[in-house]
């Protein structure tokens, strides 16, 4: 080739490259424009997510945006955005690098069928839009088969209705199929067997979790499941599936969760689905089962919800099931089981809600049920049960509910059921009590539903009902008499009093007037009963007031001492008596954490400060408030505070206050020094709230009141005041507080008893922000609006474990919390 020709062709070569440079847009952008598209597509989104989309930022840099490192955008992440508006598919799919779309649990809307047509050259493996209000389709989406490269689809909630087709197999690469809470009907398509790589959804080889509950499905459950041996979640509920369950499901892997709830499935219980030990969750209920629950599961310690209610389930209960540690809800309702509730219930320290009904249960109550303290509600209507209810049932402090109807119980009613103190609902109808209604029983301050018809009840109804703002009261037939109460004598009560004889009303004409002689006696009780009430309460405020009168008497004429020490430290002009005199309340000049201090005048007129220092068992220490100390008897002097009165008075410091002698007995401790100097020592402030800090700083700030509020909150949590002698010597609550935590004790004892089961969640958040303002070093503590915004945006938690840390750098302790959520399956 000459030297001419190459030229030629090096200059053309040149010049169409120079044209294809100048005509065709830089890659960024092409990109903006596409991504614009998307941006203007949703504008009016309540989100602040675009505020980087402008065209001084490169695209690489918009919030939401993945590149790789040729600048080319792969990743759209926009999920729970509040986006609302149409996608434009035909902009989103024009990214040629996208591997990624994920923009679930918004707003978006219209149809996605027929614009997926534009994303079939999609690259990616991820493709993410479930959780959103899309058109309702008519069929599958077919352009999804066309994605051949995804891994992860999540389509879960976006009105998808129709059959998932064979077709579905062509997504060979699939790891994580979502499509539950659609509209989807039919059976589960045999070509989900075909993708061996799926993971978390409907598959085979290394199926992790299948969750395709509230569709419409049909037919069997293949028994191909039985064979996955990494399935762990199986979750198929409120379908219209039919057949037994795979015998062999669970028994593979570390199988933890079924929830087959809602439909036709008939057959015998799976038994090796908790074989690994750890499954939590076995919901079964409201289908047609049958047989007995194996005896493997005995031994399924981990169990935390037994759900089997509503089939038709038989045999006795193995033994072993009534005492696991971690049963929260157990529910065998409605099926045909039989046998006894065995003693070792006592053990399930967690069961909150026990529902045997409409069973063939029998047997008594055992006594061990009291030891449940966590149970709410007790559901045992329409058995066979018999006896008496356990006394020991008043230890049910978080009862709520109480359902024995329809049973063979005898026997009274224990006084005991008067203790449980959240009772709302009480039925033991239908049953063979006898004896009266205990009184006790008026003393439950919720009891909104009271059903005793249908025993054996005699004597008259109780005054202390009336008490109660029940809503339903029935005690129809039984042997009761006497007069109805006339806050019940209302026509709404009127069918709770029938089949009593003995009964009688003024005002219910139902019934039989009472005699003259019968309301007579019953006024005259309830006269007699408020004379003695108002004599006791008389007497006790008598008693309090005389209690007081003398305690001030003490404070203001302290103890005169026989047995005084003195130690002096320089050349006195006085003695122990000068002093001891003028402790007196006129005298007193400062309080503080540590004792009280007085003013004393002596006769040359000088002037000293003396302390009285407080003890442990002190009174003025528990009565800080006192404006005088009184010297009373406690066995304080020990031979430490001898050796440091003598260390402090042999140190010479202009910050030391000058000692001049120290006053003891067996007793109390004085210390006389010069006047002005420990009177602007003392702390002032309430002993307990007072930040730590202060006491070295004596400066007050937004932080020691951050600290005081903390220790306030404290308070509310656990029921305690700031100092109780429980927690030892020279201890506060948040001391108190910390050692629990230290110790790993249950943070559940801390709270106070008498919070409501319902509101120990709230407890257990005022906890947390409790100690983090009561943290030991100020700049960790957070400002008030920060405490402000804690209290009223807080999210729901858990408090599940708390680690402590060191507490000379972050305070007392810091909550490890856990918080439960549905994740980005792309995460």
């Amino acid at each position: 080739m000459s030297v001419q020709h190459f030229w030629r062709w090096f200059t053309l070569l040149s010049f169409f490259l120079t044209l294809i440079m100048l005509v065709s847009p830089s890659k960024s952008d092409d990109q903006f424009q596409m991504l614009s598209k998307l941006k203007s597509a949703v504008q009016h989104s309540k989100t602040n997510v675009f505020a980087t989309w402008t065209q001084e930022n490169k695209v690489c840099s918009f919030t939401g945006i993945v590149c790789n490192k040729n600048g080319f955008v792969t990743e759209i992440n926009l999920p729970q955005q509040q986006l609302q508006g149409v996608l434009p598919f035909d902009a989103i799919c024009g990214l040629r690098s996208l591997e990624k779309i994920s923009m679930g649990s918004n707003l978006l809307h219209g149809g996605i069928t027929e614009d997926l047509k534009h994303c079939t050259s999609f690259a990616g493996p991820g493709f993410g839009l479930g959780d959103n209000s899309f058109d309702v389709t008519s069929s599958f989406p077919a352009e999804l088969l066309k994605l051949d490269k995804l891994y992860w689809l999540y389509l879960s909630n976006c009105s998808i209705k129709g059959q998932i087709p064979e077709g579905i197999s062509n997504l060979t690469l699939l790891e994580n199929l979502e499509l539950s809470d659609n509209q989807l009907f039919g059976e589960i398509p045999a070509g989900i067997g075909k993708l061996s790589e799926l993971v978390e959804l409907k598959p085979l080889k290394l199926l992790a979790s299948l969750h395709l509950f509230e569709n419409q499905f049909t037919g069997d459950i293949p028994e191909e499941f039985g064979e996955l041996k990494y399935l762990e979640e199986f979750s198929l509920y409120t379908n219209k599936l039919t057949g037994p369950l795979p015998q062999k499901l669970g028994s593979w892997a570390d199988f933890a969760y079924i929830d087959v709830s809602e439909n036709f499935l008939t057959g015998p219980i799976p038994p090796d689905m908790c074989k690994n030990g750890k499954m939590t969750d076995l919901l079964i209920l409201q289908n047609s089962f049958t047989g007995q629950v194996p005896d493997s599961y005995a031994n399924c310690k981990s169990l935390e919800r037994f759900r089997v209610s509503k089939n038709s389930l038989s045999g006795s209960i193995p033994a072993g099931i009534w005492g696991m540690p971690n049963l929260f809800i157990v529910d065998f309702s409605m099926n045909q089981f039989e046998g006894p509730v065995t003693p070792d219930i006592g053990n399930a320290k967690s069961l909150a809600l026990l529902n045997l009904a409409n069973n063939r249960f029998s047997g008594t109550l055992p006594s061990t049920i009291s030891q449940t303290s966590s149970l709410v509600s007790v559901q045992l209507s329409s058995n066979r049960f018999s006896g008496e209810i356990p006394s020991t049932i008043g230890e049910l402090k978080n009862l709520s509910s109480l359902y024995l109807t329809g049973n063979k119980f005898s026997g009274a009613i224990p006084d005991s059921l008067g203790l449980c103190a959240s009772l709302t609902d009480i039925n033991l109808s239908g049953n063979s009590f006898s004896g009266n209604i205990p009184e006790s029983l008026g003393s439950l301050p919720t009891l909104n539903s009271l059903n005793l018809s249908s025993n054996k009840l005699s004597g008259e109804i109780p005054v202390s009902l009336s008490r109660l703002k029940l809503s339903n009261l029935d005690l129809s037939n039984n042997q009761l008499s006497g007069p109805v109460p006339d806050s019940f004598s209302l026509e709404a009560f009127r069918e709770g009093f029938e089949g009593n004889p003995g009964l009688c009303s003024q005002n219910l004409k139902s019934l039989q007037p009472c005699s003259r002689n019968a309301r007579t006696s019953n006024q005259l009780r309830v006269f007699v009963s408020c004379i003695v009430a108002g004599l006791l309460v008389l007497a006790i405020f008598a008693g309090c007031f005389l209690f007081l009168k003398l305690r001030q008497n003490n404070l203001d004429h302290p103890l005169k001492q026989s047995s005084w020490n003195m130690k002096s430290f320089r050349i006195l002009s006085f003695n122990e008596s000068d002093v001891i005199d003028a402790i007196k309340s006129e005298n007193l000049i400062g309080k503080g954490g540590s004792g009280n201090v007085y003013k004393v005048v002596l006769g040359n007129g000088n002037e000293l400060a003396v302390k009285h220092i407080w003890t442990a068992n002190s009174i003025d220490r528990r009565s800080f408030r006192s404006s005088s100390a009184m010297l009373t008897k406690k066995n304080s002097r020990s031979p430490e505070y001898d050796a440091e009165v003598a260390t402090l008075s042999n140190v010479r410091h202009v910050n030391v206050v000058k000692l001049f002698c120290s006053i003891t007995s067996d007793d109390c401790n004085l210390l006389a020094g010069g006047q002005g100097e420990w009177t602007n020592n003392v702390i002032a402030g309430t002993h307990g709230y007072i930040a730590p800090e202060y006491a070295y700083t004596c400066k007050v700030n937004e932080k020691s009141d951050v600290y005081s509020f903390g220790v306030v909150l404290m308070e509310l949590v656990t029921g305690k005041r700031p100092i109780e002698p429980e927690f030892g010597e020279n201890k506060d609550i948040v001391c108190w507080v910390c050692s629990k935590l230290e110790s790993k004790e249950s943070v559940i004892e801390v709270v106070d008893s008498n919070i409501s089961e319902v509101f120990k969640g709230d407890a257990m958040k005022m906890l947390r922000i409790a100690i983090h303002c009561t943290s030991r070093i100020p700049a960790l503590r957070p400002s008030m609006r920060m405490v402000v915004h804690m209290l009223e945006e807080v999210e729901p938690l858990q408090l599940t474990d708390v680690v402590v840390v060191d507490k000379a750098s972050a305070g007392c302790s810091k909550e490890k919390v856990n918080t439960g959520g549905k994740s980005d399956p792309s995460s």
